[in-house]
């Protein structure tokens, strides 16, 4: 696997996080084992983000193209450092 290989995999990683992210914050605020891993997870895609901005890539732009909250669907789109973007559906 070769560098931009791998830049791939860890934002697509990332998207998959932003998944996990809006089912958590879907959760009622009482239950503290959801609070808890929204607050890892977020913790830890910062950190991702981080990491890769260190190695030279542009921070992930992450936007929030569609929002149906009666189909409960998102799209996230993530644009890598040559302004091609990934799609990531979110179920």
């Amino acid at each position: 696997m070769d560098s931009q290989d791998l830049k791939k995999a860890i934002k697509l990683l990332l998207a998959d996080m932003l998944e996990d992210e809006v089912d958590l914050k879907n959760k009622p605020s009482s239950d503290m084992y959801a609070q808890g891993q929204l607050a890892a997870t977020q913790y830890n895609r910062v950190k991702i983000e981080t990491i890769l901005e260190a190695l030279g890539s542009r921070r992930t732009s992450t936007i929030d193209v569609q929002n149906c909250f009666e189909r409960k669907t998102s799209k996230f789109v993530l644009f890598d450092e040559t302004d091609k973007y990934i799609d990531k559906k979110i179920k």
